[in-house]
């Protein structure tokens, strides 16, 4: 009976001792992938249309690349350089992109949808057509950018920095505002039906043929003026 229990006890540990080991080859292969991967994209001159979805490519620098039409949904970029790049048409949904510098980038029709920008920079973004549905904005900086006829339907862009951006004809519908900064934002004919502004700054905003109903909640002091009928 003691040589049994002690048989069992010798399997157990080399079964634990195997499955440790396969955990760790399994991490060796998948960071070699990723060097390869990001080694690959680096120099790869043309990377229009690349399918990188699903990928962990965290803290490359990709700054100013053309990637139009690429395929990085699902991708990890958290932390990466995109400012100034050509990221029109990209499909980028439920990637990862927290922390990320997309400043001046293009993101004209790209596929945004349930994405998350955390803490994101991208101040004097281009994002006219995109789609922005669910995505997660909050205290992301968008100052200056330009979200022309985009849809953000049920998005988050708690306290978020939206300074002088261009929000025309946006659609904005159930989004929460809070806490954010729209001082001097256009918002012509933007939709923010459902919205919430709480404690948002809408100091010089433009308002002018904005869309909103009775469950959308503004800021406390908002004059009465601009609560009229639309």
């Amino acid at each position: 009976m003691y040589e049994e229990v002690l048989e069992r006890r010798r399997d157990n540990r080399d079964t634990r001792i195997a499955r440790e080991q396969d955990q760790r080859d399994t991490r060796i292969a998948e960071e070699q992938m990723r060097h390869s991967i990001i080694t690959a994209v680096t120099v790869k001159e043309d990377l229009t249309g690349i399918g990188l979805a699903g990928h962990d490519l965290t803290g490359i620098l990709l700054s100013g690349r053309d990637l139009s039409r690429a395929n990085l949904s699902k991708t990890n970029l958290r932390m990466v350089d995109l400012s100034k790049s050509n990221l029109s048409y990209v499909n980028f949904s439920e990637a990862d992109l927290r922390g990320t510098n997309l400043s001046g980038a293009n993101l004209n029709r790209s596929n945004l949808n349930l994405t998350d920008f955390l803490e994101a920079e991208l101040i004097g973004a281009f994002a006219t057509n995109a789609g922005l549905r669910g995505a997660n904005l909050a205290r992301t900086n968008l100052s200056g950018a330009n979200l022309t006829k985009s849809d953000l339907l049920g998005a988050d862009l708690s306290g978020t920095t939206l300074v002088g951006a261009i929000l025309y004809k946006t659609k904005l519908q159930n989004t929460k505002l809070t806490n954010s900064d729209l001082s001097h934002a256009r918002l012509v004919r933007a939709d923010l039906t459902g919205a919430d502004l709480s404690g948002t700054d809408l100091t010089g905003v433009d308002l002018t043929d904005t869309v909103w109903d009775d469950s959308t909640i503004w800021p406390d002091g908002l004059p009465a003026r601009r609560r009229s009928a639309q």
